[in-house]
């Protein structure tokens, strides 16, 4: 029934009836079975005198309706349901003369019951026991930057927590009702979970949600006053939980926060439109005025706790609206954070600037859309037509979401700074675009040239391990790239967004990969809001808020209702398969060797042979390249078969010479060679497979 309401979107009435009709169809069963006097196989028989002594048992008794099943899953499954929070009141007129005090509500997830439950699933516990640290001189996750090596809370062993907000539109966005029902929803995850587990949408929990006026109104202090009070418990006291089979108490806090930069600085009581605002960052103190001039971060004067809790106070004291008015664009505050009362919580630090919004909805998308009108335009280095068919070509080697869409020449023309593209598009379509018209532009080409700085930017914010030579070589090329840009686009100006680029070398360094700080998972998560066809719009937060507990209860719970021993690993899937004797496959020696096999356990060893296979959420294809070697050598490898033997997924590869790196097509030029070896999926450093082109398509 849980499965049915929360993963197949079954409505209340559905499950009911379904219900209804397995009961009635075991009363059915059972009523011809003694009619005929035939044992029925529910009947435990005495077997001293050989005759029944219990009837058939109605599985369904006691769930026949919503209330008594959410009681069942509450008793039964630990649900979460969600707490109502009164934000405010407000006056509402009836009939145009009688006025009615109306309570604005939001609903929250109680944050330490969540906290515990998560904590106390199997595959949570066995991450806190072994406590991963590395110590290779490489920041590979957040507990790897200088600002939680150096923090009095995050320093030792503790939960770690990222915070999410954001508006989102659960109704068509081109009907009638856009925006009566905007919501504002809270999300958070627990850091101690790999990055690569902790990207699955199931990991991701829901903290409150409420309607966008009613925030916008009345503020968050109310709506998001359990969060802040536990966290603070969470921090001083801890909580108690069971941890193999004893009970431990763990203290932990909130690292970040990460958000678009209006939800970002809303959180923060910063400005939110900073487009218009004389100060136009969190971090630092830059005015507008000042973007072309700073190009390093060692040249802003950043914000600092002491003086923003100053500032905020002395906006709130007793001056003149006139005053308060002026001083709050002086300092580009609002008001206090309501995240400030949080005592291990830095309001001007832990505001982490986002690489998905800052590049791939920002400075990626603008530059490209400016480059291609000079190319195509301009220079004329090529048609429209041309550059439809070089992407055209490219994409279908890759999967279908991640195909930019087609550009032709209204995208180029229209007004809108931006392409048409979703923010994982315009990631692929930057990467594609050196390797589509590259052979087209002449190689000292300036514009070209800071556009291959930007692809460089936003590689080194996207991979998922960083170091010092990261940090320094970042900070030279945002500085390279804004000061260049000014130049080059002399009608357009370097944007807020320019600037944010300045504090992701410092980012890097403080909270290790800026992969990890980015809001790309949280976005997707907002497709399962998005995803139900409301017949009802009375309380649309109730509704989702109750929805999403119900799922998240089915995800972390198997069949037989017990705690699910796989919620954090998707199961792997796999497509085309064939069983092949191990001796008989021409790598079969190989296999052996490296799992570790005796000459009897190779002899009667099958290997599963596959023509796809997905670990972990990514998809691995034969003819894949992918990366086995990051160091100051990089090693390609190419797939030429997919195996699967005894739980383990084995890639049998073919390494690859690297021969030297194109920088006008911002590639390496690889060639394929006989050297093969075999390679765990599931341990690899960085596992998706690259973008591969064959020489002859470019």
């Amino acid at each position: 029934m849980l499965q049915l309401q929360s993963s197949f979107g079954l409505t209340q009435a559905a499950v009911e009836y379904v219900v209804y009709v397995v009961s009635e169809t075991r009363q059915l069963i059972d009523t011809s079975v003694k009619i005929s006097h035939i044992p029925s196989p529910d009947v435990q028989a005495d077997t001293a005198s050989h005759h029944a002594v219990m009837p058939v048992i109605d599985p369904f008794i006691g769930t026949d309706s919503e209330w008594l099943r959410k009681k069942f899953y509450r008793e039964n499954f630990g649900l979460i349901e969600p707490v109502e929070v009164v934000m405010a009141e407000r006056l509402v007129a009836k009939h145009g003369h009688v006025f009615k005090r109306v309570s604005a509500v939001g609903y929250i997830v109680p944050f330490l019951t969540a906290v515990k439950q998560l904590v106390e699933m199997p595959e949570v516990q066995k991450l806190l026991i072994e406590n991963e640290h590395f110590v290779d001189g490489s920041m590979k996750d957040i507990n790897d930057g200088l600002y939680c090596k150096g923090h009095p809370l995050f320093s030792r062993p503790c939960l770690r927590i990222m915070g999410y907000y954001d508006d989102i539109e659960v109704v068509n966005p081109i009907g009638v009702s856009t925006k009566k029902h905007k919501l504002s929803v809270f999300l958070w995850m627990l850091l101690n979970i790999p990055p690569k587990l902790r990207s699955q949408l199931s990991n991701i929990q829901l903290l409150a949600v409420a309607k966008v006026k009613d925030c916008k109104e009345f503020g968050l202090s109310q709506l998001l006053h359990d969060f802040v009070s536990s966290l603070q418990t969470l921090a001083d006291n801890g909580i108690e939980v069971c941890i193999g089979g004893r009970t431990e108490t763990l203290f932990g806090g909130l690292v970040a926060f990460v958000g678009d930069t209006p939800a970002a600085n809303l959180i923060g009581g910063f400005k939110e439109g900073v487009g218009f605002a004389r100060k136009i960052c969190r971090t630092c103190e830059a005015n507008k005025d000042q973007t072309s001039i700073l190009l390093t971060d060692s040249n802003c004067i950043l914000r600092d706790d002491a003086e923003h809790q100053r500032r905020c106070s002395l906006l709130e004291s007793s001056l003149t609206a006139h005053a308060k008015k002026y001083w709050s664009k002086v300092y580009g505050i609002n008001k206090s954070s309501v995240l400030m009362p949080v005592s291990h919580f830095s309001v001007t630090q832990c505001f982490l600037h986002d690489p998905m919004h800052v590049l791939f909805e920002g400075v990626t998308a603008m530059e490209m859309k400016l480059l291609l009108k000079y190319l195509v335009n301009c220079r004329q280095y090529f048609t429209i037509f041309t550059l439809a068919g070089c992407l055209r070509e490219l994409a279908s080697e890759l999967p279908s979401d991640c195909r930019p869409n087609p550009i032709d020449s209204g995208n180029l023309q229209s007004p809108d700074e931006k392409l048409k593209q979703t923010a994982h598009q315009t990631w692929w379509l930057s990467n594609m675009l050196p390797l589509a018209v590259g052979d087209y532009i002449a190689s000292n080409d300036a514009k070209w040239i800071n556009f291959l700085r930007v692809l460089q930017i936003q590689q080194l914010c996207m991979s998922p391990v960083a170091d010092n030579g990261t940090v320094s070589s970042l900070r030279i090329l945002v500085a390279r790239h804004n000061s260049s840009f000014d130049e080059l686009y002399p009608e357009c100006h370097v944007t807020p967004k320019m600037h944010y680029l300045l504090h992701f070398p410092e980012q890097i360094r403080n909270f290790g990969p800026a992969r990890n700080h980015w809001a790309m998972r949280f976005e997707a998560k907002h497709g399962f809001f998005k995803r139900k066809k409301m017949r009802c719009t009375k309380n649309v937060p109730l509704s989702l808020a109750s929805e999403h507990q119900m799922w998240m209860c089915c995800q972390q719970h198997d069949d037989k209702g017990c705690k699910s021993t796989h919620y954090l690993r998707q199961p792997s899937v796999s497509s085309g398969g064939e069983y092949v004797g191990l001796t008989s496959f021409i790598h079969g020696s190989r296999i052996s060797s490296y799992l570790g096999l005796t000459a009897e356990e190779s002899c009667l060893g099958r290997v599963l042979f596959v023509s796809e296979l997905i670990v972990a959420g990514i998809r691995y294809r034969l003819k894949d390249v992918i990366l086995t070697a990051y160091g100051d050598e990089k090693v390609f490898a190419y797939i030429d078969n997919l195996a699967v033997i005894r739980e383990k997924h084995l890639g049998i590869v073919s390494h690859c010479l690297t021969e030297y790196f194109d920088c006008h097509k911002n590639c390496y030029i690889i060639s394929r060679t006989s050297d093969i070896s075999v390679l765990d999926l599931e341990m690899l450093a960085i596992p998706w497979p690259v973008l591969c082109v064959q020489q002859k398509q470019w």
